[in-house]
C-alpha cells in the first residue's frame, strides 16, 4: 500500500510501505540494513505483535517514499514505533525509520550508523513522563550516546500530560503537523547537511 488516509486512522497518518490484511490489521515488515526481511508487526486493537521466533533486534521499517536515503546529506531519524515514523515523515518530509520499541533503538541506531557512517543521528524520543524514569527518553538517550548521535523529546502542556500524550504522533493529533516540524526544526537545523564531526562531541541534546 503506498498512500492511504485509512491506514491507522485514528493516529492520522498514511501507510509507507505496509500492509493491511482481511482483518484489518496493520502489517509492518521489520528489515536488517541491506533490505531483508526478517519479522513482521502486527498491529491491532489488542496490540503489537510479532511473528514468533523471528528477529526483532536490529530491525526497522524505514518510510521513505522519494527514496531520498541514497543522499549523503540525509540525516538518519529513528523513531520507536510505526505511527510516530510517519507523522513525523508528513511533518518534515525526511526518511524516518521506526524500530518499534525504545528497547531496540540503540539496535537500530548502531546498524544505520554502521551502513552510513558520516550520517548525522537523531534519536525521535518518546517522552514517557507517566513512567518512572521516563524510559522513552533514558533509551533514546542511551541510543543516541552510542552513536554520537542526539536526541529529541516532543514538548507537551501540563493539560496534554494529563491525557497521557507522549510521542509525535500525539503531538500530530492534538496540534497538528505544523506544530512538530516547529519542535523538530531546531535540532534538525543543526544536523542537516552535517557529518558526525560537526556535532557537539557525540553529545546528546533534547529540546
Amino acid at each position: 500500500m503506498s498512500r492511504s488516509s485509512t491506514v491507522l486512522a485514528d493516529p492520522g497518518v498514511y501507510g509507507y510501505g505496509v500492509k493491511v490484511n482481511d482483518r484489518n490489521e496493520l502489517l509492518v515488515p521489520g528489515r536488517d540494513v541491506e533490505g531483508f526481511i526478517h519479522t513482521l508487526q502486527t498491529v491491532n486493537q489488542d496490540g503489537k505483535f510479532f511473528v514468533a521466533g523471528s528477529r526483532k533486534t536490529g530491525t526497522f521499517h524505514t518510510i521513505d517514499p522519494d527514496r531520498t536515503m541514497g543522499n549523503p546529506q540525509t540525516p538518519i531519524l529513528i523513531a520507536e514505533g510505526y505511527a510516530t515514523a510517519a507523522s513525523v515523515h508528513m511533518a518534515i518530509g525526511e526518511p524516518v525509520h521506526a524500530a518499534f520499541d525504545a528497547g531496540n533503538l540503540k539496535h537500530v541506531a548502531e546498524a544505520l550508523h554502521g551502513k552510513y557512517p558520516d550520517r548525522s543521528v537523531v534519536i525521535l524520543s518518546d517522552n514517557d513522563h507517566q513512567q518512572s524514569g521516563n524510559p522513552g527518553v533514558t533509551k533514546a538517550q542511551a541510543a543516541a550516546r552510542a552513536v554520537g548521535g542526539q536526541f529529541v523529546v516532543p514538548l507537551f502542556s501540563d493539560a496534554e500530560k494529563a491525557k497521557g500524550l507522549t510521542d509525535f504522533n500525539d503531538l500530530h493529533a492534538t496540534r497538528g503537523l505544523e506544530a512538530v516540524r516547529k519542535q523538530l526544526e531546531p535540532v534538525l537545523q543543526k544536523v542537516r547537511g552535517k557529518g558526525l564531526e560537526q556535532q557537539e562531541d557525540g553529545l546528546a541534546m533534547s529540546l
